[in-house]
């Protein structure tokens, strides 16, 4: 009769990989022996969990079929592309209406109000930057800004002051939309469509250099150019009549200044990089002019009222001029990428 412990001495070394000849077993005249002698076999607990717990989880690993794969795994870069694309569509989708309810506030006001056609026109500008990838450049990051601190404003402070029901719901939701979307523009500005940098991390440093990059450009003396100083002067100008009226708690009119400002300071800045030409900048040279022009027939009346001359002909002239710089350069612009 085979005895147990000699059974488990050749059975147990073959199963955890650790026989070998010289321990073998042997049968002579109907008895077991060894030639060799038997060692104790200790086998621990631990060491046989550790094997099959790893064997286990590798058949697991192997045995996921396509597409169930457990949640802690990465996505693979196909899904990411998806992921970036269904993002870039929304926040496209999202500055085009946008533009579409400022229109439509535009067409429900009783007069011309030339800062609705302003925002509406950047809201169609940013909507081609985000379906063409550039909401990283510091041009739309700055039309960013400014139109969600717009939008802010509006919404607490601004609209407060319309009276017809229709015309104030429309300024609210124009200011919703402006102010999430333009928040989100940003965002992706900075951090890029698939969202990879750390936000708390570098949003700091893209204030920072942002108001960094405005304060220099709009110092800057002696401008680059004739075209460069001609902007810096409408940027001032639009800054002085912003300080003005909120002095005079004009806080409409005053915010209205304040976002032309931002327009004419972005191209200050393409001229001083010789980029006027782009399709951007003809488009704002487009708003600057017909904003410019709007604002000049408003203190040209009241200036027609006044029989002497006071400060409404110096901000009239001043208008437009403006308005004519904006349209000569828009022209120019159009002419040079035709060549």
């Amino acid at each position: 009769m085979i005895r147990i412990h000699y059974l488990f001495a050749f059975v147990l070394p073959i199963v955890t990989n650790s026989w070998s000849p010289a321990s073998s077993l042997s049968c002579s005249s109907n008895k077991w022996t060894s030639s060799a002698p038997v060692k104790p076999i200790i086998v621990t607990t631990n060491s046989l969990s550790r094997t099959s717990m790893s064997s286990l989880r590798n058949t697991q690993k192997k045995s996921y079929p396509i597409g169930m794969a457990s949640s802690s795994s990465s996505s693979s870069p196909k899904e990411d592309n998806v992921k970036m694309e269904k993002r870039q569509k929304r926040v496209t989708l999202g500055y085009r209406l946008t533009a579409v309810s400022y229109i439509a506030s535009l067409l429900v006001s009783a007069t011309l109000r030339s800062e609705l056609l302003l925002l509406a026109g950047m809201s169609y500008i940013l909507s081609g930057a985000a379906q063409n990838s550039r909401l990283t450049s510091d041009t739309y990051k700055r039309m960013n800004l400014a139109l969600g601190l717009y939008s802010v404003t509006s919404l607490f402070v601004l609209n407060k002051n319309l009276t017809v029901p229709i015309q104030k719901k429309m300024a609210i939701l124009s200011s919703i939309l402006a102010c999430i979307h333009s928040i989100k523009g940003y965002g992706y500005g900075i951090l890029g469509w698939d969202k990879k940098k750390n936000l708390l991390k570098t949003l700091p440093q893209e204030l920072k250099q942002g108001v960094s990059n405005t304060v220099k450009q709009l110092l800057v003396i002696p401008p680059s150019s004739l075209k460069s100083f001609g902007y810096q002067l409408m940027t001032f100008f639009a800054i002085a009549i912003a300080a003005c009226q909120f002095n005079k708690a004009n806080y409409a009119i005053s915010a209205n200044n304040v976002l032309l400002s931002t327009i004419t300071l972005t191209l200050k800045d393409a001229a001083d990089r010789n980029r006027l030409e782009g399709t951007t900048f003809i488009q704002l040279n487009i708003l600057c002019s017909i904003v410019f022009a709007a604002m000049s027939t408003k203190y040209f009346a009241v200036m027609s009222s006044i029989s002497s001359y006071d400060k409404h002909t110096l901000l009239f002239f001043s208008a437009a001029s403006s308005s004519v710089f904006s349209l000569i350069n828009l022209l120019t612009s159009i002419a040079k990428k035709k060549e």
